[in-house]
């Protein structure tokens, strides 16, 4: 709470801001003169009549000290050490996978504010004695699998505690869709081959999907276009592949739906969180969440975000859904700020391809808000032998070089979308040029 514009209500009395001058030049125009505020519990972000908005982070404390657990990570030479330098990453809080020839390990770096009240989805109170952190959770307070039993660690940045957990990890965590197709690849085979692994880095049927549809299959939208789509869903793979038209009817009907439900509860878009997934399986799937936000029953609202966004489809890929296709809507775009800032000319000159895939599929490529471009996804792809690192297999998109009049600037395009990984040895078959750099004057 703010007092004045030099003081504001801390948790045991009235305190001063803090206040740091900086000058921020800028080119071919005056310095640009700022005062930082900062409070007990870190810089003031924004500020109102009687109030203050203050940032609390761990990177912005004294504690910092990722630096340290980076390059110890960088020197550890096993499983161990790379257990060790991950205690001493203080953020950000990742799932970190490691692994040597005879162990492998999951270990969550950085550290987790531990709270006295609230679970950092909504600002707090700072005024409120007991209301701020209480401690941090680190190293080996938080999440580790080393050696597992099973011999088999997947993540795909779900959450790996445990609902028991002690450390409060937030309420927005993303759903283990990905990783349980891809337990349910490795469980087909006894021992993993090199192709076992790269089929299912490409994997694109649906586990997401394939919990909703049958929830789907139980709605009958009202107008005839919309049922042609609809009906489409009957039956299908759940594979997200380009040359469907399922695809394009789930993943426009899903995205309608959810943006239904939350202008009928006047939520705005900005609040409603990253875990749009997750969201919209609890709707289908759970009475108490559809009684929160549908009245008890998400079907009629269902249908008519049916209509509404195979209406929208029809409009820009005509009135046979049967012709629709993922690929025709769906495509990965590798943006370039200095080519695609040219006018009229830059977007066109940006790579990009059709690709199969969505956000729930292994082979990732999550659209973003607004239209189907991909926006999400592993440029680089690496397949690992750790008994043999010779016969490793890699790709990256677009090309080998950023030079758009090169004609190696999309030449691994399709190999990329297609499954053709290259070896990479660390001695070259053959060389077909060399380039020499050396420092200026010399």
């Amino acid at each position: 709470k703010r007092i004045d514009k030099d003081h504001y209500q801390g948790p045991n009395g009235t305190l001063a801001f803090g206040l740091r001058h900086e000058t921020i030049k800028v080119a071919g125009q005056k310095p640009v003169h700022v005062t930082i505020r900062t409070t007990i519990d870190g810089p003031v972000v924004a500020t109102e009549k009687n109030s203050v908005l203050a940032l609390k982070a761990v990177n912005l404390t004294h504690d910092f000290r990722s630096e340290d657990g980076l390059l110890a990570l960088n020197e550890a030479t096993s499983v161990d050490g790379a257990e060790k330098a991950a205690g001493l990453i203080t953020t950000p809080v990742q799932n970190m996978l490691v692994a040597s020839r005879k162990r492998i390990g999951l270990i969550v770096t950085g550290c987790v504010p531990e709270r006295g009240s609230g679970d950092g989805a909504w600002p707090i109170d700072g005024s409120t004695q007991g209301s701020g952190w209480t401690g941090l959770a680190c190293g080996d307070k938080l999440p580790r699998f080393i050696a597992p039993a099973s011999h088999v660690l997947v993540n795909t940045n779900e959450q790996v505690a445990p609902p028991d957990f002690p450390v409060n990890f937030g309420p927005d965590q993303f759903g283990d869709w990905r990783s349980v197709a891809i337990r349910r690849a490795f469980a087909k085979h006894q021992k993993l081959t090199m192709s076992d692994f790269i089929a299912t880095d490409y994997d694109i049927r649906s586990a997401y999907a394939a919990v909703l549809v049958p929830h789907l299959d139980a709605v009958t939208p009202k107008t005839a276009l919309a049922k042609r789509a609809v009906d489409l869903l009957h039956g299908w793979n759940l594979r997200m592949a380009r040359d469907l038209p399922q695809p394009l009817i789930f993943n426009a009907w899903i995205r309608q739906f959810r943006l239904d439900v939350l202008t009928q509860n006047h939520v705005p878009l900005s609040l409603a969180g990253p875990a749009h997934m997750e969201f919209i399986d609890a709707l289908l799937t759970s009475k108490k969440q559809a009684k929160l936000w549908c009245s008890g029953n998400c079907t009629p609202l269902l249908a008519k975000s049916a209509d509404q966004a195979m209406a929208s489809l029809a409009k820009r890929h005509g009135k046979d859904p049967a012709k629709w296709r993922w690929g025709k809507a769906h495509d990965a775009v590798f943006s370039n700020p200095l080519i695609g800032g040219l006018p009229v000319i830059g977007h066109f000159l940006l790579p990009k391809i059709a690709v199969p895939g969505d956000g729930s599929t292994v082979d990732r490529s999550a659209p973003g808000p607004n239209g189907w471009t991909a926006v999400l996804g592993p440029s680089y792809r690496g397949v690992y032998d750790l008994a043999d690192l010779n016969a490793s297999r890699f790709t990256m998109a677009p090309g080998q070089s950023g030079d758009i009049f090169s004609d190696r600037a999309a030449d691994f395009l399709k190999p990329w979308r297609d499954a053709k990984l290259i070896r990479l040895p660390r001695s070259p078959a053959h060389v077909t040029a060399t380039l020499t750099l050396r420092p200026a004057g010399q």
